[in-house]
């Protein structure tokens, strides 16, 4: 297996291509391991935001059953007087005082009314002599309210009054807003919370509670406008809500962020079951009113913090508010790890280290292949190279209906050679021969070998002219004018030439094309040496079958004597 695997990589070009492909498969590794770290981390922020969302949660249902307790107190009693709303109030406060403003009953009074009801009140205390109903102008400050309206709703009872004395006898009806929430509750009979309202007392946000107080147990919407007789109102303190609630869970590394406005309505889900269609879309746009940041948003400063950013939404007496979480960048920087960049460092070293043992062993497989396919000497093709060039040209040409030549190529006389000049100057011989037997082969796919001693080869596939190539074979080696005294034929060594030439078919014989021209090779000697003799299998080209051609007339050339 793995030596088909080094066959299908010997061409370095493929290596380096699947090198490439190596690398980039590693850092692709390594980015899916970032993202799944990513997307742990969302999920395990996504955890901690729910966290905070449901302890947020509780608080606010904390803080209306604050008002439900108060509001229980005047559905289980038909005259609740000042002391015992005092006492029963008080229970309250001493358990979550440091989140109420203040708790306070706001009777329902009309214009007549208003004088008796006055009387009653300063008639409490000395220091309600003052009392009066009171209302904001335009400038925002405090005045002695107008009896020009349907009703009034002004604070009769508050507790802790310390601290609260400005807003005793204050009608909450005279604001918009809150006479609207005011008339929901009326209407529907349920708790309903205000937008929320810059503390007068203290710096922070605050949101009012409002429970309807009726006469009897009104069932229709009719009944509850006649029979409203005031609200019970509870006065939160958003900043300490939301800062107790924040402070209850683990978590503190993010910024959470309260909104109020219109949001779309959650998905119902299975109890339980926590998952990105448990949240919202972060809401878009200006219809929305930060009341609350436990923190600047580090995502201004790092965006990619925003990739995780959450949005929840919490119903509490009617009203919506909006949660938005986004971690610290120290909360996402303490959850990565450093295993994307091993994953991609270590595949990348991997393959280098792969694919550099893979070269290696090309190679050394290239200079295997130079020792067993070359000729140490001549530095051409030795015979096995020859053979199994022949043979895949010879299937080629059969495949492609081309033609293929042969020339058997002999030194003439290269024993007397050797015996004459020694075996040192023989090997120079066969070398010079060699070199010039390749000028002659200018195509990249003829190929020149040594067939064994003085004999050698050349393969010309689809050549239309081999007579000329064999030619210059035999010219080539004239123009060495390598001195050969010995020789019969000339006074410099030549060759003799063998050249067949035929179309493969099915049924032909490689072997009996070789023969062919050996045996035109031998006839070349048998007619005096240095010339070609062309097969007369021959097929194709300008000279005839049994041609025989001689080399011409040369003019010598300056060498170094032998």
């Amino acid at each position: 297996m793995f030596s088909d695997f080094i066959d299908l990589v010997k061409n370095k070009t493929t290596l380096l291509i699947l090198l490439l492909i190596g690398v980039l498969v590693s850092i692709y590794a390594g980015k899916l391991v970032y993202n799944r770290e990513t997307d742990a981390i969302h999920l395990s922020f996504r955890r901690d935001f729910s966290d905070k969302v449901q302890a947020l949660s509780r608080e606010l249902f904390l803080m209306v059953e604050v008002v439900y307790g108060v509001k229980n107190l005047y559905d289980c009693s038909e005259n609740v007087d000042y002391d015992e709303f005092i006492t029963n109030v008080h229970s309250f406060l001493t358990r979550h005082g440091d989140k109420i403003q203040a708790l306070s009953w706001n009777p329902r009074e009309t214009a007549e009314s208003i004088p008796s009801f006055l009387e009653s009140i300063r008639n409490l205390s000395p220091d309600f002599k003052e009392f009066e109903i009171s209302e904001r102008n335009e400038q925002g400050l405090l005045v002695k309210a107008k009896l020009d309206r349907e009703s009034y709703f002004p604070i009769a009872f508050i507790e802790p009054i310390i601290g609260n004395e400005v807003a005793h006898g204050f009608d909450i009806a005279s604001d918009p807003e809150r006479h609207e929430t005011i008339i929901s509750a009326m209407n529907t009979g349920e708790i309903h919370a205000t937008p929320t309202i810059d503390l007068v007392q203290q710096k922070g946000r605050g949101v009012l509670v409002i429970a309807p107080i009726y006469s009897g147990k009104p069932k229709t919407l009719e009944k509850r406008i006649e029979q409203l007789d005031g609200v019970v109102v509870g006065v939160f303190k958003v900043n300490r809500m939301v800062d107790k609630a924040l402070r209850s869970t683990a978590s503190q590394n993010l910024t959470i962020e309260i909104m109020e406005g219109e949001f779309p309505q959650k998905p119902k889900l299975q109890a339980g079951v926590l998952s990105k269609a448990s949240f919202i879309e972060i809401p878009a746009g200006d219809s929305f009113k930060s009341i609350y940041r436990s923190s600047e948003d580090e995502s201004v400063i790092f965006p990619n913090l925003s990739d995780f950013a959450e949005f929840d939404t919490i119903t509490f007496a009617n009203r919506t508010w909006g949660i938005k979480g986004t971690p610290f960048q120290d909360y996402v920087e303490q959850r990565r790890t450093f295993a994307p960049f091993l994953v991609s460092i270590f595949g990348t070293f991997l393959c280098l280290t792969s694919f550099g043992y893979l070269f290696r062993i090309l190679a050394v497989q290239e200079k295997l292949k130079d020792l067993t396919m070359l000729d140490s000497l001549t530095k051409v093709a030795n015979k096995r190279g020859i053979i199994d060039y022949l043979n895949y040209e010879w299937k080629r040409c059969m495949r492609d209906s081309q033609s293929l030549s042969i020339c058997m190529i002999d030194i003439d006389e290269f024993k007397k050679f050797n015996d004459t000049y020694g075996h040192v100057a023989g090997d120079r011989c066969l070398q010079e021969v060699a070199e010039a037997l390749q000028k002659a082969a200018t195509r990249s796919v003829d190929l020149i070998g040594r067939y064994g001693g003085e004999e050698y080869c050349l393969i010309m596939p689809n050549t239309n002219d081999p007579s000329t190539v064999a030619k210059s074979c035999l010219d080539n080696v004239a123009d060495l004018h390598i001195p050969h005294s010995g020789s019969s034929c000339a006074s410099y060594v030549s060759v003799s030439i063998g050249l067949a030439t035929m179309i493969p078919q099915k049924d032909d014989s490689l072997t009996t094309f070789l023969k062919a021209a050996d045996k035109a090779l031998y006839e070349a000697k048998e007619y005096g040496r240095n010339q070609i003799v062309i097969a007369k299998e021959v097929e194709h080209g300008h000279a005839l079958a049994g041609d025989v051609i001689k080399p011409g007339l040369r003019k010598s050339t300056t060498r170094q004597p032998w």
